[in-house]
């Protein structure tokens, strides 16, 4: 059998879409004998799904707008997700075109080179760190509400959840009642199949519905 630390591999393959047909056996088989890492998969995931309820993009009408005036060729925007350097770097350009067009207005006869050095040193670029401490705490907020203001599913919301990932698994199994966990994140099942003899454990996420299904030894 795998060890943890090659299942927590395996668990950040399948998440990320990579997980090959030969390990994801074997993967398996480690979470069904291994409770923390049932646990490990189980957070992993949860998370994994909230994230990518998270986006965030600099406005399109401003990007185009500094692309243009530096005259760089406009690229497609609309296809490309933008993340936290992305801002840092069109914060950049407008504090560079800031520069370049003020400049003229501040000094229209001239002025010395130490006069000049002085106002452009006066418009300082932001750093990583003054972008992220500006995007962090609303990205930060944005997650704790979505954690916060989940409800969880009543008992037959989950069971008629994981009733129809059965129809599409093509699964006929005899299912528990349903017990939810102390911190109501999630409903656990279990399923028997009489025809293959095997058991099944399925656990049904509040947060998104997401049915998580583990063969039993």
């Amino acid at each position: 059998m795998i060890s943890c630390e090659h299942c927590e591999e395996l668990i950040n393959a399948r998440l990320d879409g990579y997980l090959t047909e030969q390990d994801a056996p074997r993967l398996e088989e480690h979470l069904a004998q291994c409770p923390d890492c049932r646990s490990l998969d189980r957070d992993l995931t949860s998370l994994h799904h909230r994230l990518q309820k998270l986006s965030f993009d600099p406005p399109e009408d401003l990007t185009a707008a500094i692309l243009s005036q530096l005259e760089v060729p406009q690229m497609n925007t609309a296809k490309k997700k933008k993340g936290p350097w992305a801002a840092i770097a069109c914060a950049a350009a407008a504090v560079v075109l800031m520069v370049v067009v003020l400049t003229p207005q501040m000094f229209p006869f001239g002025g010395s080179d130490a006069e000049i050095a002085g106002a452009t040193e006066s418009v300082q670029a932001p750093t990583a760190a003054d972008i992220a401490g500006d995007t962090a705490p609303a990205e930060g907020a944005a997650l704790e509400e979505n954690l916060t203001e989940t409800e969880p599913l009543t008992l037959e919301e989950a069971r008629n959840l994981l009733i129809d990932y059965l129809i599409d698994q093509g699964l006929s199994l005899d299912l528990s009642p349903g017990t939810l966990s102390e911190d109501g994140a999630f409903w656990t099942f279990t399923g028997w199949d009489m025809d293959r003899d095997e058991n099944f454990q399925f656990t049904v996420y509040c947060s998104d519905g997401y049915v998580e299904e583990v063969l039993l030894p």
